[in-house]
């Protein structure tokens, strides 16, 4: 949140899209090192060594952050602070979750973002090995293949934003379309379950980025001067609907499993049933300005 927060200090309007796009791009390059890498080397050396460096390898980025970085956006706080009236209260979150835009996008945005991101850090494994009977071995080099489309996804998203913007899609806009295609893929993953359909996982990853627009112009339709705390709340509420979608699809498909589905169909059910949410989530989606 802080890296977003100083882009909107920095940067004018039109570069946030890209920028959010990059900074994810970074993200991912440690999701995908953290596959087959991490597990070669932790083959070789332990655990222990892996954390060690790890562990390493943040001290030096948190010190390279503080040594390098302006403190133009910090003084720049400070002085809004002391020119607030004597009196006047600030609204903390209550001004960032009044807004009707914010409302109409984050349905959209937890189902469609959470629900990848949750589907992402704790069920693709178990749909490669449980659904499509993948081993180990396979399921982890599709898991690394996994992260490198939303890596791809990412940088051609950095590339294409301004164009995308420049055409007039919006990103409410952008969000129906990627949706649509997201939903076509979960309906294909559902349907083919032969051991070639991780392939799926990967369309899934590469559409999943552009959700990331959408988030972004919800920060912009807030002042420049609310940009962290815009980022935070709707992080906020899209974090705490991952940890929910984490747990209720887990729950769906043991609820399943009791009323007499197999695993597969238990798999299947929960994603149908996540499908049906997010076609709902879009019904309250419109479009607003940006703010600068």
């Amino acid at each position: 949140m802080a890296a977003l927060k100083a882009f909107r200090f920095w940067f004018a309007a039109h570069w946030q899209q890209r920028l959010a796009a990059w900074i994810l791009v970074c993200g991912t390059s440690g999701a995908l090192v953290s596959t087959v890498p991490v597990a070669m080397l932790a083959q070789a050396y332990g655990w222990r060594m892996c954390f060690v460096l790890a562990a390493g390898l943040l001290l030096a980025c948190s010190a390279y952050l503080w040594l390098a970085l302006p403190r133009d956006e910090e003084e720049a706080a400070s002085k809004h602070a002391a020119t607030k009236p004597q009196g006047e209260r600030d609204q903390g979150y209550r001004e960032i979750f009044a807004s009707r835009f914010l409302r109409g996008a984050m349905p959209s945005l937890v189902l469609f973002q959470g629900g990848f991101l949750a589907l992402q850090t704790l069920w693709a494994g178990p749909w490669m090995t449980q659904v499509l009977k993948l081993n180990a071995s396979d399921t982890a080099q599709a898991l690394m293949l996994f992260n490198a489309a939303l890596l791809l996804g990412f940088l051609w998203l950095g590339w294409a934003a301004p164009k995308i913007a420049a055409r007039g899609w919006d990103g409410p806009k952008v969000m129906r379309l990627a949706a649509l295609l997201t939903l076509l893929t979960e309906a294909a993953m559902i349907y083919f379950l032969q051991s070639w359909a991780w392939v799926f996982w990967l369309l899934l990853a590469a559409i999943s980025t552009v959700f990331t627009l959408l988030q972004t112009e919800v920060a912009l339709s807030f002042p420049a001067r609310l940009g962290g705390r815009a980022y935070t709340g709707s992080n906020l509420l899209l974090f705490g609907g991952v940890f929910f979608l984490q747990w209720g699809f887990g729950a769906l498909i043991d609820a399943a499993g009791l009323l007499g589905a197999t695993t597969v169909q238990s798999f299947q059910i929960a994603m149908a049933l996540l499908m049906v949410l997010q076609v709902l989530s879009l019904l309250p989606l419109r479009s607003q300005a940006a703010k600068s």
